[in-house]
């Protein structure tokens, strides 16, 4: 699957200015910190983004518990693969 050119220059910031946007900007603002770097990557920002406008109430779930480790007491659930798999990423 061939890919966009990303903006560059002043362009790259006009998609800040949609206020659909806003939102999850804001959310994804509150998921990063210290203790969550391999969820800062451009791929997984569109991965969340991706799914936040299929169904942000869903997205919301599911990338929080990656962003604590995964969905408690559920050993194969998908956010404790993820975010494993993501964290092995970051350490390589």
């Amino acid at each position: 699957m061939p890919s966009l050119p990303a903006p560059t220059g002043d362009d790259q910031y006009v998609r800040v200015g949609e206020p659909g946007l806003h939102g999850f900007i804001r959310w994804v603002g509150e998921l990063f910190s210290v203790k969550t770097p391999e969820l800062r990557r451009q791929t997984i920002v569109a991965a969340m983004y991706g799914t936040w406008v299929k169904n942000e109430r869903e997205a919301r779930r599911f990338w929080t518990e990656v962003a604590r480790g995964g969905e408690e007491f559920a050993e194969d659930a998908p956010s404790i693969t993820l975010d494993a798999w993501l964290k092995a990423m970051v350490e390589k």
